[in-house]
């Protein structure tokens, strides 16, 4: 897999995101918490998406974003499939998300939340971190 370096945009620390080409597609992997917020009308992000990243990580894109509670800085990572034609990523990218609630350590990415959203034949999963940047 490939190692990615981030800076947090906030204390300044490094972090390593990880991503994973396999056979069944390219699998975000990170180590922190995970929580799922949502709100009376369905699953909804509790962040606003901001400007994105130049550098993409394999099929996840990577976005500044606020809390939409107290405006604080977040780093986003979103993946889009296709219901019908990408099962085997969409798989891989679950498994990763679902893997991260488990894990923690102070030196690695910390995540704030994640959400799957389904429309229109797309599946798009959200990652929400900590502020960081690509180095």
């Amino acid at each position: 897999g490939e190692v990615h370096g981030v800076r947090n945009t906030a204390t300044n620390h490094s972090a390593l995101v990880v991503w994973s080409e396999t056979s069944r597609g390219t699998m975000f992997k990170s180590f922190g918490s995970i929580g799922n917020l949502f709100g009376s009308s369905g699953p909804q992000l509790n962040y606003d998406i901001g400007e994105q990243y130049t550098r993409a990580f394999g099929s996840w894109t990577h976005y500044r974003g606020t809390s939409k509670e107290d405006h604080s800085p977040v780093s986003i990572f979103k993946f889009v499939g296709s219901t019908d034609s990408d099962k085997a990523r969409i798989a891989t990218a679950r498994n990763g998300a679902k893997r991260l609630k488990t894990m923690r350590h102070p030196n690695i990415l910390h995540m704030k939340e994640t959400l799957e959203m389904e429309s229109g034949g797309e599946l798009t999963i959200y990652c929400v971190t900590e502020p960081v940047m690509p180095l």
